[in-house]
């Protein structure tokens, strides 16, 4: 243990050392990713998705441009903007750990820049395949390695995971994957090192950093666990001592003076936030590297060499003036500050217009797509139903969600294994609802469109999702049928299918329409919808900033966990999908009611993460 604490404090203090190292070159790494690969591949990319005749690849019309001739380049440009960034990022900030490992001067951007470039032909290979996955994957999914901090890594969809957790087979075989990719991402935690360092190729150092973990497997697994607990700790002692002195000053403080004192806190703190989610990769890069060092026997050692850097660049002269640059920094936090006391609930307040759409109908506790939950939603006063529509044999419309009424039917019927399209409406009659539900709900009947909207009529606004085989004949139908009841402005027509909602919009642009996202390539400025279902991980600033600016709206699905609400209820967005329409309307007064205090405090504490 005293050993560990030793490693430990070494590591701290050799990475506070030389932490404007780590920032001079992310900054360079930055710029160069921003301004010329990214914005390259962007245009690259953009051109070969509207040359096959997309403006926005959605959902299925993904797969469709992949496995064309321009999918297939675009998938080699994305892998080598991966490649290049692990390149230029992780090469770079193993490179200079290696360098403080052996007390090294610094190097000039450029030189370290060039020995990285050297890297990229040992990632043409089997084994660069892999180190991309591992990137991409393994890591995120695993939370073990190195990350790519511009890049947004594969991860589960929440509306996924919750179909995952409420099966017990699916959730083993989860756990089974993430075990596996947990040790796989453990075995190949060295391989950069071996590439950088050692100058092997992707395959050789995959396979030379297996055998270092394997060789020192109980040293490995003690530091690397050993200093991630230590690590773990000290991060929160001091978080809390922070939020606690934080909350020390709000209980004794008052009056518009401490106000703006305690925003200009706020900003410095959303600045150190920004600082320290710049240090994650290098501070992971050097921790890799200080244990691979101490892995790696004494007489196998060897270093990165490159040349001394001998003259200043600007960014080392802006660093060398740094205080001054911190105090203009904070001078001008200041009239900001007072600025935004005098207005902190316009700046800082939450939007509490949102609207709340029950998923099927209501959600958690009344069987989805019927009548009672329609009705429980109403009762409820919640703004809107999603529901469910398929089209049966003899071209009625039913409310149900999967291809066949097994999952939701309560008994055995004869009927409730075909699919919705082969059953007549009166065979789908005989169905009743509600398996799980107990006898409350042993009688519910699958409910017919027209059913539906005589009963939301001027009470409740309706998300109706097509599913199914949905044709136009399909399309045509359910148009007639909610002109015909004078709903149009109640109803929002919407699709997985990019193509299904613009020929809504094609046919009669007074209705609403909206378009399901969870997972798309391009931008969002020449889709003809009116609303865009975005799957809450898509949910980012710059994603609502972007579809706003053209006039359209945003909602979140499905938005169920306390995590998620907490999240989306504080975002500018326009609605949400919830199976917990009671506890986002609760989310709402209650943001909606915060003091200005306490508006400042649920900011720092949405920077914290805290909650």
């Amino acid at each position: 243990m005293r050993r560990l604490f030793r490693v430990y404090f070494e590591f701290i203090r050799s990475f506070f050392s030389n932490v404007t190292q780590f920032i001079k070159y992310q900054l360079v790494t930055k710029f160069i990713l921003s301004m010329i690969i990214i914005p390259s591949y962007g245009l690259i990319s953009g051109f070969l998705i509207k040359s096959k005749g997309y403006n926005l690849l959605s959902n299925g019309d993904v797969l469709n441009f992949l496995f064309s001739a321009r999918g297939f380049i675009f998938l080699m440009m994305m892998v080598f903007t991966v490649v290049v960034e692990i390149v230029l990022e992780i090469g770079g900030y193993i490179a200079i750990s290696s360098k403080i490992e052996d007390r090294q001067s610094e190097s000039g951007y450029f030189d370290l820049l060039k020995y990285n470039w050297n890297m990229l032909p040992k990632m043409m290979s089997f084994g660069g395949v892999l180190i991309v996955i591992y990137l991409l994957i393994l890591a995120p999914l695993s939370g073990f390695g190195f990350k790519l901090s511009f890049l947004k890594g594969f991860y589960v969809p929440n509306f996924v995971m919750s179909v995952i957790q409420t099966n017990s087979t699916f959730k083993t075989i989860y756990y089974i994957i993430i075990g596996i990719v947990l040790i796989s991402s453990v075995f190949m935690i060295f391989t950069f090192h071996f590439m950088i360092i050692y100058g092997q190729n992707s395959t050789k150092a995959i396979k030379s950093s297996f055998e270092l973990v394997v060789k020192n497997k109980k040293r490995f697994f003690v530091d690397i666990v050993g200093i991630t607990i230590i690590n773990t700790v000290v991060i929160t002692l001091v978080l809390l001592i922070w939020a606690l002195a934080l909350m020390l000053f709000f209980r004794s403080s008052s009056g518009f003076f401490c106000k703006s004192l305690a925003i200009f806190l706020l900003q410095l703190h959303s600045i150190m936030i920004l600082l320290i989610s710049m240090l994650v990769v290098p501070f992971e890069c050097l921790h890799f590297t200080k244990i691979f060092y101490q892995l790696v026997p004494s007489e196998e050692r060897i270093f990165v060499q490159i040349k001394e850097k001998k003259k200043k660049s600007i960014l080392d002269k802006l660093f060398m003036r740094k205080k001054t640059f911190i105090a203009i920094c904070l001078v001008v936090l200041i009239p900001i500050s007072v600025f935004l006391g005098v207005f902190t609930r316009e700046f800082l307040g939450y939007n509490s217009q949102i609207m709340i759409m029950g998923h099927r109908g209501f959600g958690d506790g009344v069987p989805e797509n019927s009548i009672s939950s329609i009705k429980k939603s109403i009762s409820e006063k919640i703004d809107y139903i999603e529901i469910d529509v398929q089209r049966t044999k003899d071209r009625s419309y039913v409310l149900n969600h999967d291809k066949n009424f097994a999952r939701v039917a309560s008994s055995n019927n004869t009927f409730i294994n075909e699919d919705v399209l082969n059953l007549t409406y009166d065979q789908i009659k005989e169905i009743r609802l509600g398996k799980g539900f107990g006898d409350k709900y042993k009688n519910e009947k699958v409910p017919t469109i027209e059913e539906v909207l005589d009963l939301c009529k001027d009470k409740i606004g309706i998300n109706l999702e097509l599913k199914g085989n949905v044709d136009q004949k399909m399309m045509d139908d359910l148009m007639d049928i909610v002109d015909k009841k004078g709903m149009k402005e109640q109803v929002i027509f919407t699709s997985l299918t990019k193509s299904n909602v613009e020929y809504i919009e094609n046919k009669d642009v007074t209705f609403n329409t909206g378009l399901i996202n969870y997972l798309k390539i391009g931008d969002y400025t020449n889709i003809n919808v009116d609303y865009f279902m975005l799957e809450e991980n898509e949910i980012t600033d710059k994603n609502v900033d972007s579809i706003h600016e053209i006039g359209k709206k945003v909602i979140a699905w499905t938005v169920n966990s306390e995590e998620s609400i907490e999240n989306m209820t504080k975002l500018e967005i326009d609605g949400v999908i919830t199976d917990n329409p009671l506890d986002v309307k609760d989310k709402l007064k209650e943001n909606a009611e915060l003091t200005e205090n306490e508006l400042i405090v649920s900011r720092f504490l949405d920077l914290l993460n805290f909650r």
